[in-house]
């Protein structure tokens, strides 16, 4: 059996929203919470990748207080920052999940590494809309979920010589065409793509904050089914920064 990972991706200097991922929901910081919520030890190891520049001691302390693997490397070169902790920690496939998803939803990555596992590529992506917009849409921003193998990653690492190929780990693995890509498409349930569930603004943070109060009972357990029930019945919460803009070539 491949050693599986996931690897989360956090930092506190973000440039639209500083510190964000050590901001409370329900009283737990949003990098811990989601760490927490995407713990699954029988089927991967988890590891929180942040810089290592002293601002993100935080991080770091958290991870220690917390009992959550953490792993210090270059801000700007995120490549570089994954790849050396997916070598550190022995990963054969990992999984790449960014720190200001605290909805990240197990359910839909534990799908996507029974496909992967089941039909093993190169890179595995429910993101590629991202980078070409021939690719659809079948899961709202915020519960994206990567998976390449440690192979396709070392080549990466060690072919990738731009900046923007750098700051984003599938950049190259994608335009490079050197690789096998596979598209993830998620169709357990009718799709919300208008969602925003990702925390780039305050008002993004304001909605995944209440989704968090809404369904505290369940802080650690709630799937994107519940969110969308959530949106049926108090769909108000959601158009608070339904008009706000992504920006995707900014590294986490």
């Amino acid at each position: 059996m491949p050693r599986l990972g996931i690897i989360i991706e956090a930092r506190t200097s973000s440039t639209r929203l500083p510190g964000k991922v050590t901001r409370l929901l329900a009283g737990v910081p949003m990098v811990i919470c989601q760490a927490k919520r995407l713990s699954n030890p029988s089927l991967y190891d988890l590891v929180i990748a942040t810089s290592a520049n002293p601002e993100d001691d935080i991080i770091a302390e958290l991870c220690i207080m917390n009992n959550i693997k953490c792993f210090r490397g270059s801000e700007q070169d995120v490549l570089d920052r994954v790849y050396q902790c997916a070598k550190k920690y022995s990963f054969d496939i990992i999984i790449e999940i960014t720190g200001d998803n605290p909805c990240s939803c197990k359910v839909i990555i534990n799908d996507a590494i029974k496909e992967y596992l089941l039909n093993p590529s190169g890179l595995l992506s429910s993101d590629l809309h991202w980078l070409d917009n021939s690719y659809k849409v079948f899961i709202p921003i915020g519960l994206g979920v990567k998976i390449f193998d440690m192979r396709t990653l070392e080549d990466a690492w060690q072919s990738a010589t731009e900046s923007k190929d750098r700051e984003h780990v599938i950049n190259y693995m994608f335009y490079s065409k050197k690789y096998e890509i596979s598209e993830f498409i998620y169709k357990a349930t009718q799709p919300i793509r208008n969602l925003r569930l990702t925390v780039d603004y305050e008002t993004d943070f304001l909605v995944v904050k209440t989704i968090f109060q809404e369904l505290c009972a369940e802080i650690y357990n709630f799937s994107y089914h519940d969110i969308i029930l959530l949106n049926e019945k108090k769909p108000q919460i959601f158009k608070l920064n339904e008009n706000n803009i992504q920006t995707i070539y900014k590294y986490r």
